[in-house]
């Protein structure tokens, strides 16, 4: 019995050690094929939030992994918890605006909730995305426009944390501002 457990340790330090690796050395590349200090001025934020992207989204798959061998070995994982982000904004009159918070799960987003308040009349127009995603509504540069209305939509999209969840609110409304909100639930690890 005490063998199969040094197995296991060692296995998971390897798993651990090799994916670190795997990731150092996608950063090392990325970053070697066009450093944060080469870029223009006003591409650097685009570029260093990129390769945030893709860092994280190589930790959440080492995490994955290690899961997976604590899972082969009847070890226990991380629970999962569900956490709401709230996307909130009053955005005025002939305005638009992309709004993003970070997730603050490994998971899934399971469902996409939009408040249209009395008023919107359909002028004010709202997608829900993360990263380069869009979620709700799933066709890029499209949106939903409703009045008085609080849709949920239903999804079982992926996302790892730290990743960009984004709502992006176009106001066609000449005259008045409007307060709408964009609740996202996740669950998943923190």
């Amino acid at each position: 019995m005490a063998e199969k457990q040094e197995d296991t340790s060692k296995g998971i330090v390897i798993g651990a050690i090799g994916g670190t690796v795997l990731g150092a050395t996608a950063v090392a590349a990325l970053l070697a094929a066009r450093p944060a200090a080469a870029a223009p001025s006003e591409e650097k934020l685009d570029y260093l939030i990129a390769a945030q992207e893709i860092m994280v989204g190589l930790l959440g798959e080492i995490k994955g992994g290690i899961n997976q061998l604590l899972e082969k070995e009847e070890l226990p994982t991380m629970p999962q918890v569900t956490k709401q982000v709230p996307l909130t904004y009053t955005i005025l009159a002939l305005e638009t605006i992309k709004i993003a918070e970070p997730s603050p799960l490994t998971g899934r987003i399971t469902s996409v909730a939009m408040h249209f308040p009395a008023g919107c009349n359909a002028l004010v127009h709202v997608a829900f995305g993360h990263g380069e995603v869009w979620v709700t509504p799933s066709e890029i540069d499209t949106y939903i426009s409703l009045n008085d209305a609080t849709p949920v939509f239903p999804t079982n999209e992926p996302i790892e944390k730290g990743e960009h969840l984004w709502a992006e609110i176009r106001n066609a409304d000449g005259d008045n501002p409007h307060s709408i909100s964009v609740i996202a639930t996740l669950v998943g690890v923190e």
